[in-house]
């Protein structure tokens, strides 16, 4: 089982006989599979780079973008892992330098099938140049070696390695730890000897490499510069002798297989005449050879004048309303008008009602047309329709209330809508009746409200006396305010027998309120309420006699609120 980047790290040092070298370990590790990415051709880091031609990645000829990871293509049996397909027949790409592509013609408008390829890794993200420039947006995929990332401080990191072989890591990164403590045996880890030193990392990695792709059963080819082999009829030579005999000889053998530069002067579709200055611009006349361009042109205008000679035209048009109803000769060509009972696919009668005046008897009827008097219809998805005179059977006074507004004099009153003032009725029958809307007459008790009483914090004041605040609740039914204050005594500072309170609210007039004094006398205890406009209260002992420190009041009563 693959070991974690810091188990790793932890025996190497152990193995180098430096326990605390971890940093360095890490680094070393991290050093080692840089080696091995950079320097080996391993499928573990292989990446695939799916795109297409003439697309966000790139336009033409390129630069295209690619992936900044990219360190070279995977060569495999002397073909480049780079590909596009075009109606799932896959194009191969041979690879150049880019000092060879700088020298490749990159004429305006110049477009074909690609078969070179180049790559730029001076820049940042690497760039990747075709030619001949793409002439469609055709997909590509590109199988390529990764420059893979570093391990964050390996040392102590449960990552495990992108490469598996745990021993070659190991045997590496203690050999290097070595080297700076060292150790004799640096050598012997580290040595590109593998005879001399049949343990060293690298006999271990020559050991590795020779199975790692699982390739034994399979046969190896070796691959040939496809720059030089192939496609030999363009690198041949213009002759006196031939002239460019042979190459178009092969051109007419591989016309499907191999892509030629387009060199179209007119913009499809074109007419008979732009197609005839295309061809003798791109062929001009070579009396040399048996067979010259001037033969082929005059085949190809053979090729024209067959199919394109509709009195000079590429295109048939007929005049508005008409349609192409036959082609005579290549030159001659007839237009009509069609009539209803020339076309077909129509449901039973549609084509009979077509013939018929809007409006008639037998007519489609259209949007926002008269309907007329139907035989039968269903009025379910229909909208619309006036009650006054389209719905009968309703009893006297139902039409005029419908047509009125809901909630408005005369109209329907809906569920939870808007009674108004009706001129009479019986209210037995009605719930939830607030009470703010009874304007005469006394409530039941059982309409009362019958809530708790809220509690409310005054402030207590006397002198510098300290005075908490027990339980005062009050209870407000419209103008009456039921008022309940308790509160007690913790220091009694310079307070005497006046203790100040704050009301739950704003009282009307004067009003009183009675207790005792609990603790220290149990004498009995009054409170005064303001007359109009008050908002604080004032109680003391029945006999004003003086609090004490441990005075515990309660006192409650009723007063008139504003």
């Amino acid at each position: 089982m693959p070991l974690q980047a810091q188990q790793i790290v932890t025996l190497s040092c152990q193995i180098a006989k430096c326990p605390g070298f971890t940093s360095q370990g890490g680094q070393f590790l991290n050093a080692t599979l840089q080696d091995l990415c950079q320097g080996y051709d391993l499928d573990a880091a292989l990446g695939t780079n799916a795109f297409s031609f003439n697309s966000t990645a790139g336009q033409g000829s390129g630069p295209y973008t690619l992936p900044a990871d990219y360190l070279r293509t995977q060569v495999k049996d002397g073909k480049d892992e780079f590909f596009y397909t075009i109606n799932g027949v896959p194009y191969p790409l041979i690879q150049c330098t880019k000092a060879e592509y700088d020298w490749m013609v990159q004429t305006p408008g110049f477009q074909n099938f690609p078969y070179y390829y180049a790559t730029d890794l001076s820049v940042s993200p690497p760039q990747l140049f075709v030619w001949p420039p793409a002439s469609g947006a055709y997909p590509c995929i590109m199988r390529y070696y990764r420059l893979m990332p570093d391990i964050a401080t390996p040392e102590s990191s449960a990552t495990v390695p992108w490469f598996l072989n745990t021993e070659i890591l190991i045997t590496s990164t203690a050999g290097r730890l070595m080297g700076i403590t060292g150790d004799s045996r640096y050598e012997a880890y580290m040595s590109e000897d593998v005879e001399k030193h049949p343990t060293s990392w690298k006999a271990k990695l020559s050991t590795y490499l020779k199975n790692v792709e699982d390739r034994e059963g399979a046969v190896h080819t070796v691959g040939r510069d496809r720059r030089r082999w192939g496609r030999s009829f363009d690198l041949l030579k213009n002759t006196k002798t031939i002239g460019w005999l042979l190459p178009f000889l092969a051109l007419a053998l591989v016309w499907f297989a191999e892509p030629m530069p387009a060199h179209a002067n007119c913009t499809t579709p074109c007419t008979k005449a732009q197609i005839a200055t295309d061809i003798a611009t791109n062929w001009p006349d070579n009396t040399a050879g048996a067979i010259t361009p001037a033969l082929l042109r005059s085949t190809v205008l053979d090729l024209v004048n067959s199919y394109t000679d509709i009195n000079g035209a590429s295109s048939f048009t007929c005049s508005t309303h008409q349609f192409l109803v036959s082609i005579a000769t290549l030159s001659s060509y007839s237009c009509a008008q069609p009539a209803i009972a020339d076309i077909s696919g129509f449901g039973t009668g549609v084509a009979t009602a077509l013939g018929v005046n809007v409006g008639s008897a037998g007519a489609p009827v259209l949007f926002n047309g008269a309907l007329g008097t139907p035989s039968s219809g269903t009025l379910t998805s229909a909208t619309g329709l006036p009650i006054s005179t389209g719905v009968s059977g309703l009893g006297t006074g139902v039409a005029t209330a419908l047509s009125n507004n809901a909630g408005g004099v005369g109209g329907v009153v809906l569920i939870n809508g808007t009674l108004g003032t009706p001129s009479s009725g019986n209210g037995s029958n009605i719930s939830s009746l607030s009470a703010s809307n009874v304007t005469s007459g006394n409530l039941p008790d059982a309409q009362m409200p019958n809530t708790a009483w809220t509690a409310f914090t005054p402030s207590f004041s006397c002198g510098t006396a300290s005075i908490t605040n027990n339980s005062s609740r009050s209870k407000t039914w419209g103008k009456v305010t039921h008022i309940e204050v308790d509160f007690t005594f913790t220091a009694i500072g310079t307070c005497t027998n006046a203790v100040t309170f704050n009301l739950p609210n704003t009282s009307a007039s004067a009003g009183g309120m009675a207790g005792r004094e609990l603790v220290s006398t149990g004498k009995g205890a009054v409170c005064g309420i303001g007359a109009s406009g008050a908002t604080t209260g004032v109680c003391t002992i029945a006999d004003l006699s003086v609090f004490a420190s441990t005075s515990h009041v309660i006192a409650s009563g009723v007063y008139e609120n504003q």
